[in-house]
Order: C-alpha cells, then sequence, then structure tokens
C-alpha cells in the first residue's frame, strides 16, 4: 500500500507527539503543610532522618530552625536547606537530598459556635454532618445557616435543619472548611474561641467585653488577651485588646471571638538534653521551661554552662547562664525569644561507670585475699 505524502507527515507529526510524550519528564510533586519528607546530609549525618512539614510550609532542622520550603519541589528544597546549613557554617559544604514520603493528610476544618474547633481527617464520604458530630454546636450555634468554604473557593451557605431538602447534608471535599454562625439574638451575645465556657451570654444593660468574658468562665490558657475579635452584625470585625478595650458596652447579638497564642516560631535545643531538637516557642517562654519541655538535661550535662545564643540586628550574641543557681532560686529564669539555640555543655568531670567500679571492687577483694 502507497501512503499519500501528506498521509505520510500525518504519520510523522504523530509519532512525534507521541515521542515527546515518551521522554517528557514528570513534573515533580510541590511541597505542602503536612508532608513527610526524608532527608539525609552527607557532611552531617544527624539532619538524616524523616521531617514533618509545618503547616505553614516550613521544615524545622537542628543548628538552623525553620526553613520554608512549600511551594517548592524536592530538587529545589534540597538546595535551599544546603545553602541555609552552608550560610549558617554548619558545614563548609553541604550535599542534601530531599524526598516525599508520605503525602500531606487530607483535612476539613470547622469552627465557630462548637464546643470544639479544630480539623478532621476527611474520608470519601464524608457529609456535612459527619463535622458537626464531631464538632459538637453549642446552644447558641445557627444551624440554619452553616457556611462552608469549598476547596475551589466557592462559598455556599447551608440550611442543615430544614426538612426535606437534599442539600441540607452535603458531601465534603478535602479542604473545605464549615463554619457554623452564632444565632442572633437581641437579648444575648456569643463569647467564643478560647475561653472556658463558650457559648451564649444574657444581656444585661452596661455588659461589656470583659465582662462577657469573665460569664463565659474567663480566658483559657491558650488565650492571647491581645487578640479578640467584635463581631456586629455585617461590618468588619473589630480588633480588640482586653487591657485596652475591655470595657467596651455590648449590643444584642454581638460576637466576641478570643483567638489563642499564635506560635510565633521555634527555640533550638541542643547538646546535653534527652530529646534535642527544635521546640515549638510561646511569649513568656524561658529557659529553665524549653529544656524541661525536651525531657531535661541528661546525667552527661554540666547545667553551670548553659549558652543562650540568640541574633539580633545581623548580630550574635552568646551568654552563658547557670542551670543550676537558677532552679534553686538564686538565680531569675531567662527568658527566651523566638530563634534563640540553647546548648547545654558536657561535663568536664570524669565520669566512672558501674561497671568500672564492679571492676575495681574485685580486682580489690582478690588483693585483699592475697
Amino acid at each position: 500500500m502507497t501512503l499519500t505524502i501528506k498521509t505520510q507527515a500525518r504519520w510523522i507529526l504523530l509519532l512525534l507527539a507521541l515521542l515527546c510524550i515518551t521522554i517528557a519528564p514528570a513534573q515533580q510533586r510541590l511541597i505542602k503543610g503536612g508532608d513527610k519528607v526524608r532527608l539525609t546530609c552527607e557532611e552531617e549525618p544527624s539532619l538524616n532522618r524523616d521531617y514533618t512539614i509545618t503547616r505553614d510550609g516550613l521544615i524545622v532542622l537542628s543548628f538552623v530552625g525553620a526553613i520554608p520550603v512549600g511551594g517548592l519541589d524536592e530538587q529545589e528544597a534540597a538546595s535551599k536547606i544546603a545553602a541555609k546549613l552552608v550560610e549558617e557554617r554548619i558545614v563548609p559544604q553541604a550535599t542534601v537530598h530531599l524526598s516525599i514520603v508520605g503525602a500531606s493528610q487530607q483535612t476539613v476544618r470547622y469552627s465557630g459556635a462548637v464546643k470544639v474547633s479544630g480539623e478532621a481527617a476527611w474520608h470519601d464520604g464524608m457529609h456535612l454532618s459527619d463535622v458537626i458530630d464531631l464538632a459538637t454546636p453549642t446552644s447558641a450555634a445557627d444551624l440554619s445557616a452553616i457556611v462552608i468554604k469549598t476547596s475551589k473557593g466557592k462559598t455556599i451557605t447551608v440550611n442543615f435543619v430544614a426538612e426535606g431538602a437534599d442539600e441540607q447534608n452535603p458531601a465534603l471535599r478535602a479542604g473545605d472548611e464549615v463554619f457554623i454562625p452564632a444565632k442572633i439574638v437581641p437579648d444575648e451575645v456569643f463569647v467564643l474561641g478560647a475561653v472556658k465556657k463558650p457559648g451564649a451570654v444574657t444581656l444585661k444593660p452596661g455588659l461589656t467585653v470583659q465582662n462577657a468574658i469573665d460569664a463565659a468562665g474567663g480566658l483559657d490558657t491558650s488565650a492571647d488577651s491581645s487578640q479578640v475579635q467584635l463581631q456586629r452584625g455585617a461590618a468588619k470585625p473589630a480588633r480588640l485588646d482586653l487591657r485596652r478595650d475591655g470595657n467596651i458596652v455590648l449590643r444584642g447579638g454581638d460576637r466576641i471571638v478570643v483567638q489563642p497564642l499564635a506560635n510565633e516560631g521555634y527555640v533550638m535545643v541542643g547538646g546535653e538534653v534527652m530529646q534535642p531538637g527544635p521546640l515549638a516557642f510561646h511569649p513568656g517562654m524561658t529557659l529553665t521551661q524549653a529544656i524541661s519541655a525536651v525531657g531535661g538535661e541528661s546525667s552527661r550535662a554540666d547545667i553551670s554552662k548553659v549558652k543562650v545564643i540568640r541574633l539580633a540586628d545581623g548580630k550574635t550574641s552568646t551568654q552563658v547562664y547557670n542551670l543550676w543557681k537558677i532552679k534553686q532560686g538564686m538565680k531569675g529564669d531567662v527568658r527566651l525569644v523566638a530563634g534563640d539555640r540553647i546548648e547545654v555543655a558536657p561535663s568536664s568531670k570524669p565520669r566512672i561507670s558501674i561497671g568500672t567500679v564492679i571492676t575495681a571492687a574485685i580486682i580489690g577483694i582478690l588483693i585483699f585475699r592475697r
């Protein structure tokens, strides 16, 4: 069979297209928050292990702290980490390999007039009712106006209590966010977030923001008193600081949302401690709290020589503290800041092991018998 020139050209183009598809490199998956990655550094084996990427896309390493890698592919992330290790003078050169070994967990978030805010692992067939069961709405919850922000950015309002409506219990997808609003009642205000008893508070003449929070059991241990939102009608929420704005008088239907303390970074704890590595920082953290949080010092530690290394204004400063005196109340505890590095020195005194003691005792007995 003889093919025309046009037909031959078509076959050639088809073969070239198939060849391009075959040899085209596979697009690398980008790193996301929640991914588990495996890192190796030939020059610094202590870094070799699996890490979980934070929700903000950070990988937290000993010696250097948090490095943003979200949105990068494996090779780009490895190059960035290697450059950081060299920049911080951890090693003169760094050969870093990184691979994604576990995909980020797919979740659905929920918040609002609920007893428990958080996120749930998504699964095929998950519906709104599953999230409502987990969140446990408060008595103030308005289940007729639940807002779902989909993973694609679309916002829908669902009447969960409507009878006979097929749309009252929609299926959810990974990445969706569910917000359960509070009912607007003229003689009530609502206190939500980081308080001990979230829910409705009866409105009395002159009721202030601080009064309402006290009626809700007060702030819990995770609350940030400088990050309080006052939501009034359809207006944009106002940001309040309780120390300054606690005396604002409330109106019926107002909603107060107390935000939890933000995680402002990490401190690194190394040297002679039980579990060296990064530690999530919170405002007010002290030296003794940080060392206690990693299991305390090891039996080989010299707690009279604990270094706190701090980078400020481009300059590194090192202070040495006597942890023993701090624990005895002879010295004040040391306030830390995000990014501090703590190094607990090893003891310079020779250690005598139990085996050495037993051996010496046996030798002594033998000599004595002679």
